[in-house]
């Protein structure tokens, strides 16, 4: 009964919330100023909406973890001999049934692909942590030599008669765009006499300590990377006020907030963000922002004091602003000159992600006794695909 407890609270929390809302706007309507006292009340409310709402989400995560698909002998014999070999150590045939499982082989340094049962368990687990994966094109790759072309769209139509000529129209405008890569990796440790332990699921830790490594260095080079040895990030590089029939390819578009180092009270702004985007991008188009923006964005509200914010009171789907999805990444700029907090795209079309085939594993009981270590790497890049597809607010200086 926690999740209908929680989804409960949140309900009410949230009623509670737009009640101080009002009570704000009554204040400014009757004294011109509000009490600093109901704007600590409002902004507590919004630290614990916040709070209630990433519990509803993990709910969601929980509740969609999509169990193993039945695995045919050799997976089964393979997943067999890399857990002996991750307990004790033995590596026996396991190359053998490696190759069996149509993996990718094993590292030259000695280490192993993982089975294919921990490998998904890792990337469900990352895109549980990480909202990126699951909102950005995702695509997989048997080498880091890849490139893909993407259509500017600069193909033309026209309309004729039956008989009328047919004049040629604009070709496509096509660009090759190529992926940044970098390998991530983990460590986790454990002790040889837990791994002795046969209640102790190694596979289990593993997925656990690496998925939670491996999605937050994701998630900050998917936004900001440099592209040097990791994904260039889709907000790394320039920014422009120009619209997109002027702006040159790769560069985003912002919108200035138009308050010095604050978020916008002219609420115009936060509208320009949202529809200066094509209205071919905003079917699946959302926000992005840290959970300290978000509570922010909470307190604002439209000339009759509606809230711009609305809670989910549906476990699996997102909270909204402005009518749209609002997902919460850490890795967003806080409010401060020259940042942006705020993005509003469609991250599908804007951004893609590519996942090098497999994860490997070297086992390590040398380096720090009494540990084993579990040195874990997986390759992954990443580019911005469509400039167009996303938009950004820029914080005023």
């Amino acid at each position: 009964m926690a999740d209908i407890n929680d989804i409960n609270a949140l309900g009410s929390g949230f009623e509670q919330f737009k009640s101080a809302i009002n009570d704000r706007l009554n204040e400014i309507q009757k004294k011109g100023s509000v009490d600093p006292l109901t704007e600590q009340k409002i902004t507590n409310m919004a630290g614990d909406l916040v709070a209630l709402q990433s519990t509803v989400t993990d709910l969601a995560k929980k509740s969609n973890r999509v169990g193993a698909s039945e695995a045919n002998a050799d997976v089964d014999a393979h997943r067999e001999a890399f857990l002996k070999f991750a307990r004790k150590g033995i590596e026996g045939n396991l190359a053998d049934l490696e190759a069996k499982a149509m993996s990718v082989g094993s590292d030259t340094d000695g280490g192993y692909s993982v089975p294919e049962t921990l490998s998904t368990a890792i990337i469900e687990k990352v895109v549980q942590i990480n909202p990126l994966r699951a909102l950005c094109d995702v695509v997989t790759s048997t080498s880091e030599n890849v490139k893909f072309l993407y259509n500017k769209k600069g193909t033309t139509s026209a309309w004729v008669g039956e008989t009328d000529a047919r004049t040629a129209t604009n070709t496509s405008q096509l660009v090759e765009i190529t992926p940044s890569f970098g390998e991530v990796y983990a460590n986790p440790m454990v002790t040889q006499k837990l791994l002795d332990d046969a209640g102790f699921d190694v596979e289990a830790f593993i997925a656990a300590e690496v998925a939670q490594e491996f999605a937050r260095a994701e998630a900050k080079a998917f936004l900001s990377g440099d592209g040097v040895n990791k994904p260039k990030g889709m907000l790394a590089g320039a920014t422009a006020l120009t619209g997109d029939a002027t702006r040159p390819y790769g560069t985003i578009q912002h919108v200035v907030s138009g308050q010095a180092a604050a978020l916008p009270t002219d609420l115009a702004a936060f509208y320009q963000l949202k529809y200066s985007l094509k209205g071919e991008y905003r079917s699946g188009a959302g926000f992005l922002a840290n959970s300290t923006t978000l509570a922010s964005l909470m307190s604002k509200a439209d000339s009759q004091g509606r809230p711009l914010w609305q809670p989910s009171l549906i476990i699996g789907q997102p909270s909204t602003f402005l009518g749209d999805p609002i997902w919460e990444c850490q890795d967003m700029d806080d409010v401060a000159a020259g940042k942006l907090p705020l993005a509003y795209g469609n991250y599908k079309s804007a951004y893609m992600i590519a996942d090098r085939i497999g994860i490997r594993i070297l086992r390590d009981p040398f380096t720090n006794k009494p540990y084993v270590g579990f040195y874990t790497t997986k390759r992954v890049g990443g580019v911005l695909k469509d400039s167009e597809a996303v938009k950004v607010l820029k914080i005023s200086a």
